[in-house]
């Protein structure tokens, strides 16, 4: 233990951090509207991922990074 010491060092202990947040949550509301989107989607076998129509892509190419980097489908854009 003193060699530790002498180096100018310690051990490590068990420890954790806990973070609190002070926001306010998820807005019911607009929770709801997204929920009752999504059903309605999922009714009508259309979502909207990860997949698009080929008139959806067209409608939303330059508009979104999407696929999003790091994904599979992601093509390097020409700026």
């Amino acid at each position: 233990m003193d060699i530790v010491k002498e180096a100018g060092t310690g051990f490590a202990f068990p420890s954790q951090t806990t973070y609190f947040s002070r926001d306010s949550g998820l807005d019911a509301e607009r929770s709801q509207e997204a929920e009752e989107r999504v059903q309605f989607w999922r009714s009508r076998n259309k979502l909207p991922f990860p997949e698009h129509e080929l008139e959806d892509q067209d409608q939303l190419e330059d508009t979104l990074d999407y696929p999003p980097k790091g994904s599979p489908d992601y093509i390097q854009r020409e700026s």
